[in-house]
């Protein structure tokens, strides 16, 4: 029987530091960064992996934008996230079996930089697919309204000037975004309603209209989001 490497856990530094005996501090901080990519990879695989494993088989499209979110996270002002500073340590129900499951676990900052990597991976190969199927011009934008689903920025694929604002990771369009809410778990509606709020805060800080003209907007992922939440909480306006 053949194992699936990305199955196999490579061994945790503190298994591999409990049997170094006197090596010096020095050479043991060497052998854990030489050790530190196999450990990153693996966590980069069992991410893509959750977020695929959500029930639904979500397209790829749809497993960054599940990651997308996780990062944004819940908690700060006015429950709305947005990176590690002002997010509460809890996870999606997808990404709790994720190490500890929890960001602000002794493990958080770890597989936050793995679900940053994921996302990134996942966009680059979704643009470079759909660019291949259209014969798309690596100069041209995205299509934002039918095929196209990422403002695209800082993932090395596509330099986009629309998603300033997003601490040099890709944006998911509202419209991906609004396909998540079918997850039907209340910590991704959270999560969400925070993202799709700032993006419609950015909006305003470029001086455009905080609600899009035409397609799904920002305003329609809070909308549902803030219906879902209602009703599984039976407390209408409750973050």
């Amino acid at each position: 029987m053949t194992t699936n490497k990305s199955d196999t856990a490579p061994p945790t530094w503190a298994s591999i530091e409990a049997s170094l005996g006197t090596l010096s501090a020095e050479d043991r901080e060497a052998l854990r960064r030489l050790t530190a990519p196999a450990r990153h990879a693996w966590r980069v695989e069992r991410t893509i992996a959750a977020a695929a494993a959500v029930p639904g088989h979500p397209c790829r499209a749809m497993q960054a934008a599940l990651i997308a979110l996780d990062l944004h996270g819940v908690g700060g002002t006015a429950g709305c996230g947005s990176g590690p500073s002002q997010t509460s340590t809890l996870r999606a129900a997808w990404a709790r079996g994720l190490g500890k499951g929890a960001w602000q676990a002794t493990d958080g900052r770890a597989y936050r930089a793995a679900a940053e990597e994921a996302l990134c991976r996942l966009v680059a190969t979704e643009l470079e697919a759909r660019r291949a199927a259209a014969s798309v011009e690596v100069s041209s934008p995205p299509d934002l309204t039918t095929a196209g689903w990422i403002e695209a920025h800082g993932c090395g694929v596509l330099d986009s000037p629309w998603a300033q604002g997003c601490a040099g990771l890709p944006v998911v369009s509202a419209s991906v975004i609004f396909a998540a809410l079918a997850v039907e778990d209340a910590t991704v509606a959270q999560q969400a309603r925070g993202y799709a709020l700032h993006r419609m805060a950015e909006r305003v800080a470029r001086g455009e209209p905080v609600v899009e003209p035409e397609g799904t907007t920002w305003a329609d992922v809070v909308r549902v989001a803030r219906e879902f939440l209602d009703a599984a909480t039976g407390q209408p306006g409750s973050p």
